[in-house]
């Protein structure tokens, strides 16, 4: 799939590039994921991993330019009628549970019920919620358990009355760790569920 995205992107930019020479291309900061792009033209190949990060292209024969970093502030001020239209970034809320358990800490249930306002009233969301679990367990079994507190953290919303216009959940089990550890290692800040809300 991300072979697929980054081969979309590269269509895109050499697409703009014959139509408007001296395109300039900038990575954004999505904030809640480490993300890319690979700039190609028939002159060269440039990954860009850096938020912030960019390049410029004068034409489809040429490589890309050497990256150069722009600020937040430049950027948002050359393209304002762009940024004027761009969605919202999305809402990142990060919940904790008790050992081996689906069920959330008494600070995340604190938490969870002082966001639910907001929740109820932006709805329909589209919500992704992802599993994951410290390394103390097997592999399957903390898969299972990290699936388990994104269907928990699902039915909790449910319950307390967020209409969600999709809502997918995914368990990642050790995978990404908040924390690193050593296997078998209890770590509570990676027993969490991640949710996203656009």
């Amino acid at each position: 799939m991300v072979e697929v995205l980054l081969v979309s992107v590269v269509l895109i930019v050499t697409a703009l590039v014959m139509d408007h020479p001296g395109t300039e291309i900038v990575l954004l900061d999505n904030k809640s994921s480490s993300n890319a792009i690979i700039v190609t033209t028939e002159g060269g190949s440039l990954t860009i991993d850096t938020p912030y990060e960019g390049t410029r292209l004068e034409s489809s024969s040429e490589a890309p330019s050497a990256p150069e970093t722009v600020s937040d502030a430049e950027l948002t001020a050359e393209d304002a009628e762009t940024f004027a239209v761009a969605p919202p970034p999305p809402l990142t809320l990060t919940l904790y549970f008790e050992n081996n358990s689906a069920g959330l800490t008494s600070k995340s249930r604190r938490d969870l019920a002082q966001i639910l306002p907001l929740l109820r009233e932006l709805s329909p969301l589209r919500i992704t919620i992802t599993g994951y679990t410290d390394t103390t367990g097997s592999e399957s079994y903390n898969l299972a358990l990290s699936e388990k507190r994104a269907s928990a953290l699902k039915t909790m919303l449910e319950q307390r009355d967020v209409t969600m216009r999709r809502c997918q959940t995914d368990g990642l089990g050790e995978y990404l760790l908040q924390v690193q550890t050593p296997d078998d290692t209890t770590e509570p800040q990676n027993r969490r569920v991640v949710m996203t809300i656009r």
